[in-house]
């Protein structure tokens, strides 16, 4: 076999084995769902799953930073051309909308497994805000506070109010969450046009 099909083929189980678990832990929660069922699900044996992955934990996690990437790299394309602070405002609006769309996945992270798992992914996250914050693209007028601190700041605000909206609908739609972000950083109601209505 050449090295450019064995590479198509580990991708594609690699893929295989991600939507698995994506689906059955939306279905049964993080915590409920096995190994052996991922690679039923994913129709691969055990040893197949282990190739890619050390353990379950391994798998969400690595689910996770693809998306957390994939975002990441989504809102930097989006909304580099907008001036500032509309530019901050549009990153929050595709960050709360895209949680809005994952909610039934991050209602099922909770357990013990899911909480380090979480940790995890805040580490990674800070690293991401950090990174944003220091080499100037998004502004949040402290230039005497450290990007790291910052980055801890929103990050921890940002997961825990996320996570309260989700069990809590009412508080609001999607821009009305995003707009209670821009309020607090910016001090003034975000008063933009929505460049997807134009």
């Amino acid at each position: 076999m050449s090295n450019k099909k064995h590479n198509r083929m580990m991708q594609r189980s690699y893929t295989d084995f991600m939507d698995a678990a994506l689906r059955l832990i939306l279905k049964n929660g993080y915590d409920n769902v096995s190994v052996s069922e991922i690679a039923r699900e994913a129709d691969y044996g055990r040893s197949t799953f282990y190739l890619h992955f050390t353990n379950k934990e391994d798998l969400a996690f690595q689910l996770l930073m693809y998306q957390t990437k994939q975002l990441d790299a989504y809102i930097l394309e989006t909304v580099k051309a907008l001036p500032h602070p509309q530019r901050e405002w549009e990153a929050w609006r595709i960050i709360v909308g895209t949680v809005e769309l994952q909610k039934n996945f991050f209602l099922q992270m909770d357990g013990d497994l899911s909480h380090r798992l979480r940790m995890q992914q805040t580490i990674a996250l800070h690293g991401t805000f950090e990174k944003n914050l220091a080499n100037g693209f998004f502004d949040y007028g402290l230039p005497d506070i450290p990007p790291e601190f910052q980055a801890r700041y929103l990050v921890g605000a940002v997961q825990h109010v996320l996570e309260y909206w989700l069990r809590h609908p009412e508080m609001g739609a999607v821009d009305t969450i995003a707009g209670y972000f821009f309020e607090m950083l910016f001090r003034q109601k975000p008063i933009f046009d929505n460049p997807d209505k134009a």
